[in-house]
C-alpha cells in the first residue's frame, strides 16, 4: 500500500477509495483480486459444518455438524439465503436481531461512505440525494432477477415519490452501486445469435442478507433469492455469466467458462406439479435451442421435493447439491 506513484499513501487513505481508483493511483502495479461475501460452502465450513455424499442417492448431498447430527439441508440453505454470507454472521446459528443489526450498518456505510461522500469528493453532483439513492436500492433488490431498463426504473421511482428523477440520474446512481459491488448488471445474451443485446438485463445483489434486510424478511421471492446465490455461485467459479434470450422465451443463466465450458441453467423452487416442470424444462430442450450441441450441458436446478435426475438428456439437481457438488466428502 506504500511507495506508489501517488506517493506514500497511508492505509486510511486507501480505505476511502474504490478499486476502480486505486487502478489509477498505483498505474497498473497490482493485482486485483475481487472478494465476494461467503459461498454456502465457505459458509457451511465457518459453521463446521460437513456435506457427505449421500449413501446410495448419487449427487445427493448430506449436512453433518460438528456434533454428528444430521441437519436439514433446506433449513440451513434457508438460513443462508436470508441472512447471507458475511463472514462475521457465519461462526454460528443465526440470529435476526444481531444479524439486522450488522446489516443495517453495513448498508449504511456503503451508501453515506463508499457512495455519497465518494461522490462529493469527486465533484459528481448528480449523486446528492441519499433518499433518491436508498430509494433506487430497495427497487433494485425488490427486482433482483426481473428483466428492467433505466426509463422502467425512473418511471417506477418518479410514480412513488412524485419526483423528476431522470435517465442521466438514475443512471449515475446504478453505476456508483456497481462500482460498490452491491449490484451487478446482467447482460442478456441471444442465444441463437450468439451475440450481446443492448436493451434489458438483470441486476443481482452481492449478498442476499442485505436484500432481506430491504425487505424487511419478509421472506418474499423465495424462487428470486435462490437464483440470485446461483448466480453469485456461477461467478465465483469464473463462469461469465447471462441470462439467455430465446425467441420464445428466456433462460436464467448462460454460463460460459473456459473453452468448450457452457451450461444452459433454469433455477426453480419446485417441480412436482406437471404444468411447472414442463414450463421450466421448455427453453432448455433441444427443440427449442435450435443449434446449440448436446456437449453444452443444460441443468434445472431444483431447490426443494422429489424429482428425477434426468429427464430427455436435461440433468435435474437439487439446490444444495449444485451448490455444493465440488465439496462433497466420500467416505
Amino acid at each position: 500500500e506504500r511507495n506508489c506513484n501517488a506517493g506514500e499513501a497511508t492505509p486510511m487513505a486507501f480505505s476511502y477509495r474504490l478499486s476502480s481508483e486505486l487502478a489509477t493511483l498505483i498505474s497498473g502495479r497490482y493485482v486485483e483480486v475481487k472478494m465476494q461475501p461467503l459461498t454456502f460452502s465457505e459458509y457451511l465450513d465457518f459453521r463446521s459444518i460437513d456435506a457427505v455424499a449421500a449413501e446410495g442417492l448419487g449427487e445427493r448431498v448430506e449436512l453433518v455438524s460438528k456434533t454428528g447430527d444430521r441437519l436439514n439441508s433446506n433449513t440451513v440453505l434457508e438460513q443462508y439465503i436470508t441472512y447471507g454470507g458475511m463472514p462475521f454472521l457465519a461462526h454460528d446459528e443465526p440470529r435476526r436481531e444481531l444479524c439486522r443489526d450488522y446489516i443495517r450498518s453495513l448498508y449504511q456505510t456503503i451508501v453515506a461512505r463508499d457512495i455519497l461522500s465518494r461522490a462529493t469528493r469527486r465533484g459528481r453532483g448528480a449523486i446528492t440525494k441519499r433518499d433518491v439513492l436508498e430509494r433506487l436500492c430497495a427497487y433494485l433488490a425488490d427486482n433482483i432477477s426481473n428483466q428492467t431498463s433505466v426509463n422502467k426504473i425512473v418511471g417506477t421511482l418518479n410514480e412513488s415519490a412524485g419526483g423528476k428523477t431522470n435517465a442521466s440520474t438514475v443512471s449515475a446512481y446504478i453505476d456508483a452501486l456497481e462500482e460498490t459491488y452491491l449490484f451487478t448488471k446482467v447482460k442478456r445474451y441471444d442465444i441463437k445469435g450468439r451475440e450481446l443485446l443492448k436493451t434489458g438485463g438483470k441486476y443481482y445483489i452481492a449478498d442476499t442478507g442485505i436484500r432481506s434486510y430491504l425487505d424487511g424478511y419478509r421472506g418474499s421471492d423465495s424462487g428470486r433469492m435462490l437464483e440470485n446465490v446461483i448466480y453469485n455461485q456461477l461467478v465465483f467459479e469464473g463462469y461469465e455469466v447471462f441470462c439467455g434470450h430465446l425467441r420464445a422465451g428466456e433462460i436464467d443463466f448462460v454460463a460460459i467458462g473456459e473453452g468448450s465450458d457452457r451450461k444452459y441453467i433454469q433455477v426453480t423452487e419446485r417441480i412436482d406439479a406437471e404444468a411447472t416442470r414442463e414450463r421450466e424444462l421448455r427453453p432448455l430442450k433441444l427443440s427449442t435451442l435450435g443449434k446449440i450441441p448436446d456437449s453444452y450441458e443444460k441443468i434445472l436446478i431444483v431447490r426443494d421435493g422429489d424429482h428425477p435426475t434426468d429427464i430427455d438428456g436435461i440433468r435435474i439437481v437439487g439446490a444444495v447439491d449444485f451448490l455444493l457438488r465440488n465439496k462433497i466428502t466420500r467416505g
